[in-house]
């Protein structure tokens, strides 16, 4: 029986393993081995005796492996991909800042990957078109900083949720291919790239396509000719040019006689036409818009047997637009379509399309496909029912027009674009991301907006019902702007239940039904993406049983403390503002339960972001912040000298339009404007430097702008004429600041944090590349301060003092770190060794006065 028994299990045990295939462990031991690994101990608990979710580097979610994130380990050899495809949930690999090279990875063997970052490695090898083929998902590819070659693979443009692209700093050559979508982020720079930039990508930065000398068209400002094209393809044979010349003859010839052949039946048909016509004024031919979206002005193909009357009158009805607002000048269809035009993108309802009126008012036309639900009076009355809201965080319905098939809504133009843009496309659009306090004003606005909603449309369940990212746009001072509002009584039920976010909802998916709660839920998923980054469509509902969303993601990975991975990087510093960004992200959850009963109401959850904003402001009245990203807060930076009692304030109100200063034996104040009279690359404020009389801006765009404040009347701008950026080396995961040492030099501090150990590497920029080409330079390392010392808070360095125990090569921080003082304030002094690369707390802390105490604060 014994027998029996282990020979079962024997059986059994031989299915399982067949059913699963490898365990992740041996799996993941197995890639350990195919790879070399540089730096020592970097992957020593790679073994048996720890579960792989406890592994350096490896990311678990629900106990199964997700992801890799293995940067910085010297990593050599070739990447085992048939050791890889065991892991069924990996989505997520990152090889950053690594030694790897040689043939490039069969990676389209890991079909559900949805994230790959191989930036600054060394690949020299050309890329084969076929390399991203079945790769679905993939949404984010980072290839930066390698030496790949040869053309763009064709594969790859054509992946459908490709959302991040960055191929800057290669040598990849040929002619952009065309991609079916524009991806939120795109980086095409310092390749050697030929011929005209694809339409589709017109409109990005042009920042974006430098330094690939044989690119024209828009968005740079080399224009495309026959000529220009021609001489960027290689030269070929004889026998191949007459063979060319040949055949673009011929095909002059045909697209000749096809022409000829167009225009004789566009004549035969005008006539033919003209004799059935009603007397009825000329219209003009197609306008920019009109060919873009295809609107017509009016239903010209009537039957014959309507009445010349009848067809004039419905001629004059289906060109009208009704106006919601009397405050703004009014125009006509035709004036519309008339109108220059470019399409700012496609959603889910339809296109929207940029036009330029002849008034010089720019207006947005969104067009609506799915919009058959309302008779015509009943959707004329829901309509005035809209224009009548009236709310500083609601985009305003200037006009609609209305057409049984399609219905156009106009309203103004919001040029700083959407909230999901700068979240998760920043980059490719050449713009800083969005710090704390912005993010949280966000907030604050969307749901202002949407309680205002609540109270007005009574009549919906879900008076929003469509609210994402996307539909927030951002004003000049990046307050949100809510649209697509207030659309589910119009929309075609089948097409809503598709599209719209209210039926994402968990209490749709379970119950089929929308409640008031609905778009609470929607609140709540919009914070948890504003405060980890991450794209609410990266976690896919397959059916009405899978609990696999944003929400569920953030509560499996938060354990009630602050944890860095969990929140976007792009933050910006964030320290001493944990507790707030806990408390909002405790917000987001409780908008998120899936039991309506224990959901919050969305005057219950405006109400908690207002106590919030309270805290906040009352942290502003009782502490000073020097980190410039605050963006409603108060910062000030002075120096002083006791012996001859002179001294320079620096200070702010609103960091996004003004600084202040003033110093010794002034009777006023003086304004330095962040944006007037600014060049572009100077513009607005990252962080600032005092020393001595010199101000160091870091600018929103990682240009520094120095500013000599010793004048009697004025500052002095001493920028020079040919500024360099401070761009990070590392990449997007570390927060950086700028110091200035004792000989005026400008370096970068870069800041990573992990497993609760602090680290910094400091950079400057190369003295031997000072060409004024060269638009992104590289920065050098600095591996040693000498025999100074960074003071971080202050943001200089300093000759070492043994008399107060600073030691020179050292970096000295407190833990607020010129960051956002918003809890009592205690003096807690780090050191961090330059050469040993150790942190410590400052031995003499017991002992320090407040005197010396000034030396690591940004108070005076």
């Amino acid at each position: 029986m014994e027998s029996t028994c282990l020979l079962f299990f024997s059986i059994v045990a031989i299915f399982f393993v067949a059913g699963h295939g490898v365990s992740e462990t041996e799996s993941l031991l197995k890639f350990k081995n195919s790879i070399v690994i540089g730096r020592e101990n970097a992957l020593e608990n790679w073994n048996r005796r720890n579960p792989p979710c406890k592994w350096t580097g490896v990311l678990c979610d629900r106990g199964f492996v997700w992801g890799l994130r293995l940067e910085n380990f010297e990593i050599s050899g070739s990447i085992d991909i048939e050791a890889l495809m065991d892991l069924k949930s990996l989505r997520s690999l990152s090889f950053i800042n690594n030694k790897l090279r040689g043939p490039f990875p069969e990676f389209k063997k890991l079909v559900a990957l949805k994230s790959l970052y191989l930036s600054n490695n060394q690949f020299d090898v050309e890329i084969p078109k076929d390399a991203f083929d079945g790769m679905g998902w993939l949404k984010k590819l980072h290839l930066e900083n390698n030496n790949f070659s040869g053309e763009i693979p064709t594969s790859l443009v054509k992946s459908p949720k490709l959302l991040e692209l960055r191929l800057d700093g290669n040598r990849f050559t040929g002619q952009i291919p065309e991609f079916t979508h524009q991806p939120h982020m795109l980086n095409l720079s310092n390749n050697a790239l030929a011929g005209q930039i694809p339409n589709i990508l017109s409109t990005m930065d042009s920042k974006l396509f430098e330094g690939n000398k044989g690119l024209c068209g828009k968005p740079l400002d080399t224009k495309c000719t026959s000529s220009y094209i021609l001489s960027q393809e290689p030269k070929s044979s004889p026998k191949k040019k007459s063979f060319k010349f040949l055949y673009i003859v011929a095909i002059a010839i045909a697209a000749l006689a096809a022409l000829l052949v167009i225009i004789g039946l566009i004549i035969f048909l005008y006539r033919r036409r003209a004799k059935r016509q009603p007397l009825l004024s000329a219209e003009p031919g197609p306008s920019s818009l009109q060919m873009r979206a295809g609107i017509q002005e009016s239903e010209r193909g009537q039957s014959s047997y309507h009445s010349q009357n009848r067809a004039a009158k419905k001629m004059i009805h289906t060109t009208k637009l009704s106006f919601l607002r009397d405050d703004k000048g009014k125009f006509e269809l035709q004036d519309l379509l008339k109108a220059s035009a470019e399409i700012l993108g496609s959603g889910c309802f339809g296109a929207s399309y940029k036009t330029l009126l002849s008034n010089g008012s720019v207006m947005v036309v969104k067009r609506f496909k799915h919009m058959n639900k309302a008779g015509i009076e009943e959707f004329q009355e829901h309509m005035k029912r809209l224009g009548r809201l009236n709310h500083e965080n609601l985009l305003p319905i200037v006009a609609y027009y209305y057409k049984k098939e399609e219905k156009l809504f106009v309203s103004d133009f919001v040029a700083n674009g959407s909230l999901a843009a700068h979240l998760h496309g920043h980059k490719s659009l050449g713009q800083p991301s969005l710090d704390w306090p912005t993010r949280l004003n966000i907030v604050k606005g969307v749901g202002r907006g949407l309680l205002y909603l609540n109270k007005n449309l009574p009549s919906l369940m879900a008076p929003h019902g469509h609210l994402k990212s996307s539909n927030v746009l951002l004003s000049e001072k990046f307050e949100p702007l809510l649209m697509d509002y207030g659309l589910i009584p119009m929309i075609n039920e089948e097409s809503a239940q598709e599209l719209m976010v209210a039926y994402k909802s968990p209490e749709y998916l379970k119950q089929n039904r929308v409640t008031k709660k609905t778009d609470v839920w929607g609140l709540g998923v919009l914070i948890l993406e504003i405060l980890t980054g991450k794209l609410p469509e990266s976690f896919p509902q397959i059916d009405k049983e899978s609990e696999e969303d944003l929400a569920s993601w953030v509560r499996s990975s938060f354990k009630g403390e602050w944890t860095q991975e969990l929140f976007d990087q792009e933050m910006g510093k964030t320290s001493n503002c944990e507790a707030h960004i806990l408390k909002l992200l405790n917000i987001g959850l409780s908008c998120c339960e899936v039991d309506v009963e224990k959901r919050l109401d969305i005057r219950e959850a405006v109400e908690k972001m207002e106590d919030l904003m309270k805290e906040r402001e009352q942290g502003d009245d009782d502490f000073y912040s020097t980190y410039a990203s605050e963006a409603d807060g108060r910062s000030s930076r002075g120096v002083s000298n006791e012996k001859t009692g002179e001294f320079v304030v620096v200070w702010f109100f609103d960091p996004d339009i003004y600084l202040f200063y003033c110093k010794k034996g002034d009777n006023h104040y003086t304004i330095i404007s962040l944006y007037h009279e600014v060049p572009k690359l100077l513009k607005g404020l990252n962080d600032l430097v005092l020393r001595g009389y010199r101000l160091y801006i870091a600018s929103k765009r990682g240009f520094v702008r120095v500013l000599d404040l010793s004048g009697q009347q004025d500052f002095e701008d001493v920028t020079g004429s040919n500024p360099k950026p401070m761009f990070s080396p590392l990449g997007e995961h570390n927060s950086f600041s700028i110091a200035v040492t004792t000989t005026a030099e400008v370096l970068l501090v870069e800041s990573k944090t992990f497993e609760n150990q602090r680290t910094f590497r400091l950079f400057k920029k190369d003295p031997n590349n000072a060409d004024p080409l060269v638009h992104s330079p590289k920065l050098l390392e600095v591996d040693s301060l000498g025999d100074e010392a960074l003071l971080l808070d202050l943001g200089i360095t300093v000759p070492a003092n043994h008399t107060i125990g600073i030691k020179p090569n050292s970096i000295y921080f407190t833990r607020h770190d010129r960051a956002c003082l918003r809890i009592p304030f205690d003096l807690d002094i780090c050191v961090f060794n330059l050469a040993t690369k150790t942190l410590k707390r400052f031995p003499q802390l017991a002992n320090m006065n407040l005197k010396d105490a000034q030396w690591f604060l940004p108070m005076t």
